[in-house]
């Protein structure tokens, strides 16, 4: 029989109608058929005091907002925070811009920041625009793609995750 389950059908419907997804080919080296977690717990940041050096680190800027993870599955998209909170209603203009890269399925770790007039991201703007129902200045930063149509990508090298991500 080869009726899709109904959140099957989902994912294979928004597959179909992105023009910039590639061919679901074996994706990048040590990631794994797998399904959709309902959530990952995230890595947090570690104070130290030196950053290390090398060429097998990467660093990347920390931003100061809330930390969000982004389910999205079959056209629905969760957002959640590093505790594991739906906040996809304070965030809803994130989610509905999540939502337009019509991706079948994906798990996705950012930030959602509101920043200043310099670019900076601002906390207390944030949890002031959050006070007041403003959505306008949500910023949505994606620095990890950790699942992709089917795939578990966390095995994965994270410079291969982070090109995978440019290209969602």
């Amino acid at each position: 029989d080869k009726t899709l389950r109904t959140d099957h059908l989902k994912r294979e419907t928004i597959a179909a109608a992105n023009p910039r997804r590639a061919a679901n080919g074996p994706g990048p080296a040590g990631a794994r058929k797998a399904m959709l977690p309902a959530f990952v717990e995230p890595s947090l940041a570690k104070l130290v005091t030196r950053a290390p050096t090398g060429p097998q680190w990467l660093h990347e800027i920390k931003f100061d907002g809330y930390r969000v993870q982004a389910r999205i599955d079959g056209g629905k998209v969760r957002l959640m925070t590093r505790k594991g909170l739906d906040w996809t209603t304070k965030f809803s203009f994130v989610a509905e811009a999540l939502k337009d890269l019509r991706l079948p399925s994906a798990l996705i770790d950012g930030e959602v920041v509101v920043e200043d007039a310099g670019g900076i991201s601002s906390f207390s703007a944030l949890q002031q625009d959050l006070s007041t129902g403003r959505t306008d200045r949500l910023v949505f930063y994606a620095f990890d793609l950790l699942y992709l149509d089917g795939r578990d990508l966390r095995p994965a090298a994270l410079r291969e995750r982070k090109a995978l991500l440019q290209l969602a």
